[in-house]
């Protein structure tokens, strides 16, 4: 229970943060052209604050946990997807590859919370 407190506190202010800086700096601004995503920077970004507050109260609601979590992972498909077609090396695609890993754990791991 611990370990999932902590990785939800973890993967929701790592969201934040990421969503807090795709919103205010200028090298975001410049990666999210680079993704081909400019016109979507502040919709992508509206969306992991709004995962990041389902993970939260997936703390006390596990449902909304397992929502939220569910479309963290979808978005770090798609990074990945991103990522392939630009063609970055492996190393650039790993935060992306470790936030899929984490999201996908938190489902399974809020899914057991729900179920008890």
């Amino acid at each position: 229970m611990l370990i999932h407190n902590l990785l939800v506190v973890f993967t929701a202010a790592s969201f934040l943060c990421y969503a807090a800086s795709a919103l205010t700096t200028k090298r975001m601004a410049i990666e999210f052209k680079r993704y081909g995503f400019s016109d979507k920077r502040a919709l992508i970004a509206i969306s992991q604050v709004l995962g990041t507050l389902g993970l939260l109260v997936g703390l006390i609601m596990p449902l909304i946990g397992i929502l939220a979590s569910a479309c963290l992972a979808v978005q770090m498909v798609c990074a990945l997807v991103v990522r392939r077609r630009i063609g970055d090396l492996f190393l650039q695609s790993l935060p992306a590859i470790a936030f899929l890993a984490i999201s996908t754990a938190l489902i399974v791991s809020f899914a057991m919370r729900a179920m008890n």
